[in-house]
């Protein structure tokens, strides 16, 4: 609703949403088909937390502040491909003010990046912007994986120490640059420790930035 929002203000057309009744029709259509999932793994509670998310337009990160706009992207977290425990939620310390969300006690890659999400032209560098909750006097673990595969291993390791002041802080993606590809094969991932002293790892969003091509 916030892109249409924006789209409209950007048209000088005032629009006027009337999101809780067009909540109300969609709830009711959702249980009158018995729908149970939205994705797999996400039941309708989930769901419902999601389209609550309330987002706003999120500030220029300083890495790309003096990119021109045409060579850097924002991909948000409805961007992402999630599974298990990896959900959306209100979140006041990301960009936009929502971010995804997956246990920390898990080792799933439970957020991930496709490359088909790229702009079809072009080499782009990637970076995640990652936070976490974990309990103190855990500085030196890892508190989340940036990885690439294939091959399997590769990745770049975030420190709790660094990762759990309540800010994002940008991770760069190893295995760049990378292109646009379909191959679903292919991905970007983050993956928490799986260890019971981080509670959550949260993922705000990707930015990629163009790589000059070689000449």
């Amino acid at each position: 609703r916030k892109e249409y929002a924006d789209e409209a203000a950007q048209r000088g057309i005032n629009w006027q949403p009337d999101t809780v009744k067009r909540m109300v029709r969609f709830n009711q259509t959702i249980r009158t088909a018995k729908v149970s999932q939205y994705r797999q793994g996400g039941n309708i509670k989930e769901l419902d937390e999601l389209l609550a998310v309330e987002r706003h337009t999120p500030a220029v990160p300083a890495m790309v502040r003096d990119v021109p706009r045409s060579d850097w992207v924002d991909y948000q977290d409805l961007s992402f491909n999630r599974y298990e425990s990896a959900q959306i939620v209100q979140d006041k310390s990301a960009s936009d003010g929502a971010a995804a969300r997956m246990n920390g006690d898990s080792s799933t890659w439970a957020v991930q990046f496709k490359l088909d999400k790229l702009p079809k032209q072009g080499r782009w560098e990637l970076y995640a912007s990652v936070r976490v909750d974990a309990a103190a006097n855990h500085d030196k673990d890892v508190g989340a994986k940036v990885g690439y595969s294939p091959p399997m291993g590769l990745f770049n390791p975030g420190l709790i120490g660094t990762l759990n002041d309540g800010q994002y802080h940008f991770i760069k993606v190893p295995g760049g640059p990378f292109r646009y590809d379909t191959d679903q094969g292919k991905g970007i991932y983050i993956q928490a420790p799986g260890e019971k002293y981080v509670k959550y790892v949260y993922v705000d969003r990707f930015i990629a930035v163009r790589v000059p091509d070689k000449h």
